[in-house]
């Protein structure tokens, strides 16, 4: 086999290599995707639904009460919301860190392939190169031959 059939079957299986892998590649980060877009779906039905839920009981209790006990509820409601935020901030940092550390592997993946595709660049670059000082070479030493013949 000479050296650019080699040089070819090389480029052809790291071009399938590489065709699989953004496969796969584009297939997790679909699937990915898609369990984002379910969670935060349901998030925000759990979300609208206990906001909705709260607004009904306060609007409930404001209309029972008198302007005291409107004072007190307000303060709870107060507390309650600030509970709620921190507790939405708390899992939004976490799915942001979980996010955050997936998409460091996967960019440490594509550091990894792009090294190794520079060395195949370099070496593809190189073997032409070889080539022709080789034949050079060659020719050097025909005429050497030649001319102590």
């Amino acid at each position: 086999m000479t050296n650019n059939e080699l040089l070819q079957s090389l480029t052809v299986l790291l071009d399938q290599k590489f065709a699989e892998q953004e496969a796969r590649f584009d297939q997790k980060f679909a699937e990915q995707e898609i369990r984002f877009d379910q969670k935060f779906a349901g998030q925000d039905a759990r979300f609208d639904q206990k906001f909705a839920e709260q607004d009904a009981r306060f609007d409930q209790k404001f209309a029972e009460q008198d302007f005291r006990l409107k004072d007190f509820l307000d303060e709870r409601f107060e507390a309650n919301n600030q509970y709620l935020l921190n507790t939405i901030l708390k899992e939004v940092d976490l799915v942001q860190e979980k996010t955050n550390l997936h998409f460091a592997r996967i960019e440490e993946r594509l550091d990894r392939l792009e090294a190794t595709m520079r060395t195949i660049k370099l070496d593809a670059d190189t073997i032409p190169l070889l080539e022709r000082r080789i034949s050079h070479l060659e020719q050097r030493v025909d005429q050497i031959e030649e001319k102590i013949s």
